[in-house]
């Protein structure tokens, strides 16, 4: 427990007095991410959050652990490629093709050297253990899934690192509960990271993760989640294994790993490339109904709990049922959302035809959409 408090406070501390200084460079050499028409921030902010979060995680480890192990060495080779590649992207813009390559260094690594594999499906679909060389291309494809789920979803103040608390507290719990003390120190090292820049990233944001810190805790995540799922067959008779471990990952990581399928179909759907930027994603839709952002990310790590705390209750159900009814749900939610969003589009489009009729052309008035009156602070401008 002590080295666990000694982890947590050590990255907060690292990660918080850095990011003043990075803001002030950021905002002085104009290393920012601009205001564009995907974008839900309304002035230039510094983006180079990720590599005060790199620097926290990596002396942290570096500094209470007793041993440099091959899981942690591999780990912090492999969030040092990503983190040179997201900076690089930060700063000049890398094609899709190049950044997927190199995540794709960096998570063969971990799997080949570190023995980071998922080699069973518990018997999902009749599957249990899987042949070695399916255990790299489904490894890789879930791993790549989640690093890139993370960078998708850090469009809002507070997402990224939200989830990531999510995702760390879940399973940095597990490992402590089950004596996995490598892990766990990873697990709460990025728990303090998270908990400091999140100081800096709650509205109004003074700083963006950027590519740097989406990839980097997107790889952190993948790499416990990966652990978590290999390591249930190896504490049976522990009050804490998790009998339906593929169904407990999946709900754990549901946000990056759902929102980035989805937006893949999607945009394949509309005969546009899958890494084609749109505003199709939940927390798009969510802040293009008027929610703000701290909303809209409390709705939503607000889901992500939710659908852990079915999975933990769904033990015991046949696993086929707890995926289906995993991803129905997940499917179900996304549509509803989708409604919503429509719904809420027809209606301005309504409004602005009564504004139009009733006000005439020239005219910007000032409304407000629950009210209708214009003395509130929240108001709805329209050019009419």
């Amino acid at each position: 427990m002590n080295l666990i408090i000694a982890a947590t406070i050590t990255a907060f501390i690292i990660v918080f007095f850095i990011l003043p200084s990075i803001i002030k460079i950021g905002l002085e050499k104009n290393l920012c991410d601009q205001p564009n028409q995907r974008s839900s921030h309304k002035k230039s902010t510094p983006s180079l959050g990720g590599f005060a979060v790199f620097v926290g995680i990596m002396l942290t480890v570096f500094f209470w652990a007793d041993e440099i192990s091959v899981l942690s060495k591999y780990l912090l080779c492999g969030t040092l490629i990503v983190t040179v590649m997201g900076l690089k992207d930060d700063i000049v813009t890398l094609s899709p093709l190049r950044k997927i390559l190199g995540q794709m260094v960096a998570i063969l690594m971990l799997i080949h050297f570190a023995d980071v594999r998922i080699d069973s499906f518990f018997g999902l679909f009749g599957i249990e253990e899987i042949p070695v060389f399916l255990t790299y291309i489904f490894t890789l494809i879930f791993m790549l899934t989640i690093v890139n789920g993370y960078n998708l979803i850090d469009g809002i103040n507070g997402l990224a690192a939200g989830v990531a608390l999510i995702t760390a507290s879940f399973f940095g719990s597990w490992f402590y509960s089950v004596g996995l003390q490598e892990e766990t120190l990873i697990a709460f090292t990025l728990i303090g990271a998270m908990f400091a820049f999140l100081f800096y990233n709650i509205t109004p944001a003074k700083i963006f993760l950027g590519d740097t810190g989406s990839l980097l805790i997107g790889l952190v995540a993948a790499v416990l989640g990966v652990q978590f799922w290999g390591y249930q067959p190896f504490v049976t008779g522990n009050a804490f294994v998790f009998n339906n471990a593929p169904i407990v990952v999946c709900s754990v990581l549901i946000l990056p790993l759902f929102d980035t399928i989805r937006v893949f179909f999607l945009r394949i759907y509309k005969g546009k490339s899958p890494f084609h930027p749109d505003r199709s994603h939940l927390h798009h839709m969510l802040i293009d109904m008027d929610f703000s952002h701290m909303k809209a990310t409390a709705i939503l790590m607000g889901v992500n709990i939710a659908f852990i705390l079915s999975a933990c209750l769904l033990q015991g159900v046949i696993l086929e049922i707890q995926f289906f009814a995993l991803f129905g749900l997940a499917i179900g939610l996304s549509f509803l959302i989708n409604q919503f969003k429509k719904n809420y589009d027809i209606d301005m489009a309504q409004e602005k035809q009564l504004l139009k009729d009733n006000y005439g052309k020239s005219e910007t008035i000032s409304i407000n959409r629950k009210t209708g009156m214009t003395s509130t602070p929240r108001k709805l401008k329209i050019r009419l």
